[in-house]
């Protein structure tokens, strides 16, 4: 958009003034919406009104500052209050070998995790059955309650649905197993 001279009326004088295209470009540049409302006269006059009562407003004994900038003064800070009896003393250092019990639980050698690590702790149990389908002996790492077939590990796999995946403990729904028959490229 091409910028052109404007004139406009002071609302102070009354006076017309030229608002030129150089100006209007400054006040888009500076982030100004609107347009001069008084002449550059009467903003002059403005400013050193507004600069007299300024310093007619300053104690006496301050010199005039040569910015129209106040210094930032911080409000003090308030003292921390201290608890009853004094500040808390410091608990003595007492050193405590490895593998000991830190913070009421035994941590082992490198201390931290989630449980017990793997391939510690005690063994899995098993249990021998014989598969329903195949009739195979083979063992499972939980208890038959009886009432439900059991198979081994081929026959269970084959009795699966297509597409259907091994779900863990911690899967946690997470969609659909393998990439299926409708997902190929």
């Amino acid at each position: 958009m091409e910028l052109v001279d404007k004139t406009i009326v002071c609302a102070e004088c009354q006076k017309e003034f030229v608002h030129s295209a150089d100006d209007q470009r400054r006040f888009q540049e500076r982030g100004f919406a609107n347009e001069p409302r008084r002449c550059p006269e009467c903003r002059e006059k403005r400013r050193q009104a507004a600069a007299a009562a300024k310093a007619a407003a300053k104690p006496e004994g301050e010199a005039p500052a040569t910015q129209d900038v106040e210094p930032f003064n911080a409000p003090p800070r308030p003292r921390p209050k201290s608890p009853p009896g004094g500040p808390p003393r410091p608990r003595p250092y007492v050193p405590q070998p490895r593998g000991q019990f830190l913070g009421g639980r035994d941590r082992g050698q490198r201390g931290g995790g989630f449980g017990e690590r793997r391939g510690q702790g005690p063994p899995r149990e098993s249990f021998e059955i014989v598969c329903a389908e195949c009739g195979v002996k083979t063992t499972v790492p939980f208890k038959p309650a009886g009432n439900r077939p059991v198979y081994c590990r081929d026959c269970y796999r084959s009795k699966k649905p297509p597409g259907d995946r091994d779900r863990g403990p911690r899967d946690f729904g997470r969609g659909p197993g393998p990439a299926s028959a409708g997902d190929e490229d």
